[in-house]
């Protein structure tokens, strides 16, 4: 193993790429994704060009909710669950439920994003709140959760002798469990 040396990030949010000095900036692909590539390049690059589903979407904000809160806090925002809606002929403005269709959400999604921020539901951080508190009602689970080190980022590089080739390896681990301070 004369050729390990690992650098390890704590505490990264997800989705956040981490470089370190003197690496590559650019796109990292996951195992599963080399070898999508691998297989059919074409389809690869189509799916890879796909939104992101709901479910995606949720598991996202349950995810930073859960093991990067100061994360959570800084790149996500509640979107609202109703817009002004301009009355008809001299009608006063009034309030209607959020809509992506009307101009109004549209432009508040656009700029939120331009922002860098992930707008979420409120029915959506409502489920995740309650799922996580389900979770943390399970004295192991919690005790796990409680004592680990969040999010942590671990990059190995191989060097390989014969070739001169360095190949960086990259691992976001989402829970490392520690142990239990003595003073708890």
């Amino acid at each position: 193993l004369a050729n390990y040396s690992p650098t390890i990030y704590h505490a990264v949010g997800p989705g956040k790429e981490v470089i370190a000095d003197g690496e590559l900036n650019g796109y990292v692909l996951s195992r599963s994704e080399l070898r999508a590539f691998g297989r059919n390049p074409s389809k690869w690059k189509r799916k890879m060009q796909k939104d992101a589903t709901e479910a995606m979407r949720y598991g996202n904000l349950l995810d930073a909710m859960l093991l990067a809160p100061d994360y959570f806090e800084s790149n996500f925002t509640r979107r609202p669950d109703t817009y002004p809606a301009e009355g008809k002929k001299g009608e006063p403005t009034t309030e209607k439920p959020w809509s992506g269709n009307s101009t109004w959400c549209k432009e508040w999604t656009e700029k939120t994003l331009k922002m860098g921020l992930t707008p979420f539901k409120t029915e959506d951080e409502t489920a995740a709140r309650a799922a996580i508190d389900r979770m943390m009602e399970d004295s192991d689970i919690e005790r796990v959760i409680r004592y680990s080190t969040k999010q942590v980022f671990i990059v190995v590089h191989y060097n390989d002798p014969k070739t001169g080739l360095v190949v960086p390896v990259k691992i976001l681990v989402d829970i490392v469990p520690g142990s239990k301070p003595e003073n708890d």
